[in-house]
């Protein structure tokens, strides 16, 4: 097992050796969503879901026991403040076990290298939808887009949008916060060149 500070400098390492321009924060749309979570991690979580309602997103990440490196990582990025204050989000968040693949070697730079924050943004839509409602070509907050693709009700990234190279599923959807809704994937995302 990676430890959680070796997945931390991994997962910020491989944040920051990717590509990411500056922030687009088009102005936000809220979505009525009444949908429950998916997938086999929701039932691990030992407060549930529910909890999280009330919560601002960063708040709501920092108490998922599946997003803990993400939570460090967003503390360093001193992205958190914004999105809490966005009225209307979809984030995109890699798991730990997204984060405890990642080769140590290919992404070995700094925790507080510049591209931190866009690489984040990659990972945030400025509209809340729930995982069915995402469209092929999603803008993100970063100003670029993310290519989700449906099928048989599973939702995927393609390889080529990944750090791995890998497909990732939602692992577990529409985990609602105050502003947010918070969906787990299995794989770090890269914005597009």
């Amino acid at each position: 097992m990676v430890s959680r500070g070796a997945s931390l400098v991994v997962l910020v390492l491989a944040l920051a050796g990717c590509t990411g321009g500056d922030p687009d924060l088009p102005d936000a749309t809220a979505t009525s969503t009444s949908y429950q979570p998916f997938g086999e991690p929701c039932a691990t979580v030992p407060a549930g879901y529910a909890a999280t309602s009330e919560q601002p997103v960063s708040a709501a990440i920092a108490g998922e026991p599946l997003l803990s490196n993400l939570d460090v990582v967003l503390q360093q990025s001193g992205l958190g403040p914004e999105l809490d204050a966005a009225p209307a989000l979809t984030v995109l968040a890699p798991v730990d076990a997204a984060v405890e693949v990642l080769p140590r070697d290919t992404y070995a730079l700094d925790l507080t290298g510049p591209r931190l924050a866009p690489l984040l943004a990659h990972h945030v839509l400025d509209v809340r939808l729930p995982a069915e409602q995402l469209a092929p070509g999603q803008d993100t907050r970063n100003g670029d887009r993310v290519t989700v693709e449906q099928a048989d009700g599973v939702v995927r990234v393609p390889a080529d949008g990944t750090l791995l190279g890998q497909v990732p599923a939602t692992v577990c959807g529409t985990l609602e916060t105050a502003n947010a809704t918070v969906l787990l994937v299995d794989q770090v995302l890269r914005p597009r060149p």
